[in-house]
């Protein structure tokens, strides 16, 4: 589908889109508590919600918040589906975690004409598509980290973990 899709139950961030989208909101695709329901088909509602992004070419994805150190991720849904994400998110998540081939910025979308969104969703959707890397070295480095994390060493893995917290966040 071509509508971008927002799936949001969180309030602040509904007004947050509808604040920035204007009368462009109702063009969404709109699922959550607020909105259409997500259809309960694997009895699992992250799973159930990835499935619907991934049948629309962007969706819309908002950090919970900017604070240095958090990141809530609801941008991978959109990747494993291999859904643009229009995202609002830290720095340092654009500029550490993910390949800025992968995704479009919130704000940058706000001000696109509606030919321009269709040509840069496109162009990331391609990438994407195409199996090329959409996370940066370090992101791919600590994911690494974490499928090998020693757990019968908890303070030593404690550490490794904030040195990566520590790059990714330019601490």
């Amino acid at each position: 589908k071509n509508n971008p899709i927002f799936v949001a139950s969180n309030s602040s961030k509904i007004r947050f889109v509808q604040s920035m989208l204007g009368d462009q909101f109702s063009n969404l695709s709109f699922y959550g508590l607020f909105g259409n329901k997500v259809d309960n088909i694997k009895n699992n509602f992250h799973l159930d919600a990835q499935n619907l992004i991934g049948q629309h070419k962007s969706a819309i994805c908002i950090e919970n918040s900017d604070e240095i150190g958090y990141i809530q991720g609801n941008f991978l849904f959109s990747l494993l589906s291999g859904t643009v994400p229009i995202i609002k998110a830290s720095k340092y998540i654009l500029k550490n975690i993910l390949n800025p081939n992968c995704y479009i910025e919130l704000h940058d979308y706000c001000s696109m004409s509606e030919k321009q969104k269709n040509i840069e969703i496109d162009k990331r959707s391609d990438f994407i598509l195409n199996g090329n890397e959409v996370f940066t070295n370090l992101a791919k480095d600590y994911l690494e980290f974490i499928k090998h994390i020693n757990l019968k060493d908890l303070n030593l893995s404690v550490v490794e973990s904030q040195k990566f917290k520590t790059r990714i966040f330019e601490l």
